[in-house]
């Protein structure tokens, strides 16, 4: 038999903890952050521009995107255990079928 559903309390936790590790990220940003400021006012030249440009262009926004994704994701569990949750009081899932055996 194929199970269906969730262990709500299961799901909302590991929706939690993705989330947190999406901050977890977004703290990671601010001190890199902090850091290519430090770089950018004591680094001289094209190379220290360059990599100032680089974080700032490509790196930063990249790592945004994974931030709001893992973000995402942990929201998307945490919905989907309390709509489980509101499924199951009503006994939605424990209806059978008129005519099943």
């Amino acid at each position: 038999m194929t199970r269906l559903g969730m262990d709500a309390d299961v799901v909302e936790s590991i929706g939690k903890q993705l989330k947190h590790e999406g901050q977890s990220v977004t703290s990671v940003i601010r001190a890199v952050d902090g850091l290519i400021e430090r770089a950018g006012a004591n680094w001289w030249g094209a190379h220290g521009r360059d990599v100032v440009h680089q974080w700032r262009t490509v790196h930063r926004p990249a790592l945004l995107k994974v931030a709001g994704a893992v973000d995402g994701l942990g929201q998307s569990a945490v919905n989907n255990a309390r709509e489980q949750r509101g499924v199951s009081a009503a006994g939605v899932g424990e209806r059978v079928p008129s005519g099943a055996p």
